[in-house]
């Protein structure tokens, strides 16, 4: 229409303006015409303006007020007064809780969303439900965790108002509790792992440390996290080599395999076998190193009695067949020496020298029966013993060789099985044992000579040649000597070896022993250390259709004590049982979970501790050293140690496990008894 307007306008105006030679206009016309065409102009630019301003008003922005936010908004919003009564509320809350607004207003909110119990008897809702977990209830009565944020509006009437967002959680709840039992899932399976596994930061602390590792070490992960893996179970001779290892691992460069050495809370050692794994980021980045590994102790440790055994066995052939050659020629050197005697007279000058050759042939040919001993040719007559009687037969001798210097006490099991050997070789053995002990106690001390019966139900690697399981008859011969240093262990029984100087030994005696054992099919353990004095434990298995024998019945008032008992065990569940044991039986026991706690109480006790049992391990300290400290509080006080540790364990403290009271689910409780009493019936530690 504007359009039109204009071009009506410049119609006119154009029909004003031509030649008024065309048609005889009056002066009126003309004036007519003009206003016609001013009038037509006015009306369209009218026309263009009212369309311009519709244009712009047409177009504004439109922004939805408070209220249409509050009323679609996805979380459930009320406004109430600071007492909890509500005032309003959007379509989101009565859809969460199912209460039309009707049946809400006015009322307090504490009936949708109590205050948790301990803000009940407050009047302020407000401060009551601020900052606690809280719940919602529907109308139904069903109940569901809730987010809940609070604001203060403007105050109306002088009343404060708070708006109330609440937002239900039942669904991250659920996303968390998956999540969670994700992790508990993958933790668990990395806690069950028969693997050693350690994770580690870029920087090399420790973040992992699982169940395993803490099993072997006894340190608990809580313990170690945080610190760096080389100073945290790293032995510390080995501390620096372990820091470049796990530095070049952090660096990239993986070895396909490595070892490493670690010390456990005992201070015992073990070898452990790894391969390493490297987690990284999105940008390849070095984030985490997962190591897994295995306790590779044994293993190496076997590997080296197997070494031992073969370089014993090579050797014992070698002394053979020397032996037979050499025998021959002692043969005939004794042979003819002897018929030269004969034939001179005994003034002759020559007869001495004649006769210290014969002698010399005869040390010779006792030498060559030692190294067919130690090669297993030697003449044997095998039959059923004891070495109850073995040990009977040389008794006296025994104490004869030991001297005045040295305190002989021989313990023997009754009624033992018997073993297939040769009785004169395994009073022989007896006899090496002794003289080697005899020689490690220059200055005296005490030699026991024990028999006994061992059940193993695992392969004892540290036998020579390594036991496997069963029933065997044990010989021991203990000594309170010098020891036997861990350079010269592995070669004590190899022929001619020794450490002394001099014609005292001709390093044939252990080389003996060690024969003697290997043919009646037995085998041999040895544990020492300098200043610890040693034990060599002879094991043979039982002759056909012996078993071991019934323990005697045990008189039960002879059980029965009132004396004072420290017990120091770690496991809670051995010292309960241990201490409800002692007590039925009529002992005042003070019991104590570390060897720090049992110190404790021996300082702060004033009753008189008669015994004192503990475990070979505690926490912090070793069952040796606490029972040194308690002695030297308390002097005349007896020690058992009684644990459910193994062999190996018991006797890396330097104990033997025949003293040892040995735990497990099946003890006898009068068993324990009998060994308290025991215990309390010997001679006071000096």
């Amino acid at each position: 229409m504007a359009n039109l307007a204009v071009t009506l306008a410049f119609s006119a105006t154009a029909s004003v303006a031509a030649p008024v030679a065309a048609t005889n206009y009056t002066a009126v016309n003309v004036a007519l015409g003009c206003l016609c065409a001013m009038l037509l102009t006015l009306v369209g630019v009218l026309l263009l303006t009212r369309r311009s301003t519709r244009t712009v008003v047409a177009a504004p922005v439109v922004v939805p007020g408070a209220g249409e936010i509050v009323k679609f908004s996805r979380d459930a919003i009320f406004v109430i007064q600071e007492s909890g009564e509500i005032l309003s509320s959007n379509p989101a809350a009565e859809k969460l809780f199912g209460y039309p607004f009707n049946e809400v207003r006015g009322k307090s909110i504490a009936a949708l969303i109590p205050p948790p119990a301990k803000g009940r008897k407050r009047a302020n809702y407000i401060h009551a439900a601020e900052g606690r977990e809280l719940i919602g209830i529907r109308k139904a009565g069903t109940r569901f965790p809730l987010d809940l944020v609070l604001s203060e509006l403007p105050a109306q009437n002088g009343e404060k108002r708070f708006s109330v967002i609440v937002r239900d959680r039942s669904d991250r709840n659920r996303a968390e509790e998956e999540i969670d039992g994700q992790r508990r899932f993958a933790s668990s399976l990395i806690d069950n792992l028969p693997a050693l596994l350690i994770v580690v930061d870029h920087e090399g602390r420790l973040v992992r440390f699982n169940r395993t590792c803490e099993e072997l070490t006894q340190f608990s992960e809580g313990e170690l996290r945080g610190q760096y893996v080389w100073q945290a179970v790293a032995a510390p001779a080995e501390m620096e080599r372990a820091e470049e290892q796990m530095l070049e691992v952090l660096n990239g460069e993986f070895p396909s395999h490595s070892y490493s050495s670690w010390c456990l809370r005992d201070n015992s050692m073990r070898t452990i076998s790894w391969t390493h794994n490297a987690l990284r980021d999105e940008y390849g980045r070095l984030t985490h190193v997962v190591s897994t590994g295995s306790d590779v102790t044994h293993s190496l440790q076997a590997e080296e009695r197997r070494r031992e055994a073969e370089s014993l066995s090579t050797a014992g052939r070698l002394a053979g067949g020397v032996a037979h050659d050499f025998n021959n020629l002692l043969t005939a050197i004794t042979g003819y020496s002897g018929l030269a005697l004969v034939n001179l007279d005994d003034r002759d000058p020559v007869r001495n020298d004649i006769e210290e050759i014969k002698r010399a042939s005869d040390r010779g040919a006792s030498l060559t029966r030692q190294l067919l001993t130690f090669s297993g040719n030697h003449p044997r007559n095998t039959k059923q013993v004891s070495f109850n009687e073995a040990v009977r037969n040389v008794e006296r001798l025994v104490r004869v060789m030991a001297g005045e210097g040295i305190h002989v006490d021989f313990s023997l099991e009754a009624e033992l099985p018997l073993v297939v050997a040769d009785l004169q070789l395994v009073e022989e053995c007896i006899m090496h044992l002794v003289a080697n002990a005899k020689e490690a106690m220059p200055n005296g001390g005490t030699l026991q000579i024990q028999t006994g019966v061992r059940s193993l139900n695992r392969t004892r690697l540290d036998a020579r040649p390594p036991l496997g399981p069963g029933e065997y008859v044990t010989l021991s011969v203990v000594d309170t000597g010098t020891g036997i240093s861990a350079e010269a262990l592995p070669h004590i029984f190899e022929p001619f070896y020794t450490t002394k100087t001099g014609p005292v030994s001709n390093g044939m005696g252990l080389a003996m022993v060690y024969g003697i054992v290997r043919q009646a099919e037995g085998s041999i353990v040895v544990h020492s250390a300098p200043k610890y004095g040693s034990t060599f434990r002879i094991f043979l298995p039982l002759a056909p259709n012996q078993v071991r024998p019934k323990a005697e019945p045990v008189n039960e008032e002879s059980l029965q004590g009132e004396e004072t008992v420290l017990l120091a065990m770690e496991s809670d569940v051995e010292r309960q049982r241990l201490r409800e044991t002692m007590e039925g039986a009529g002992y005042r026991v003070l019991d104590a979970r570390s060897g720090l706690q049992a110190l404790e109480i021996a300082h702060k006790t004033t009753e008189i501790v008669h015994l004192l049992v503990s475990d070979v391990v505690l926490p912090r300290m070793t069952g040796p050293a606490l029972a040194e400290s308690v002695q030297a509080r308390i002097p005349a006080v007896r020690t058992l140690f009684a644990t459910s540790r193994g062999i190996e364990e018991i006797e890396r403290q330097g104990l033997r496990p025949e003293d040892v009271l040995r735990l497990d689910r099946t003890v006898d409780p009068r068993r324990v008894l009998q060994r308290i009493r025991e215990s309390l019936s010997a001679k006071s530690a000096q």
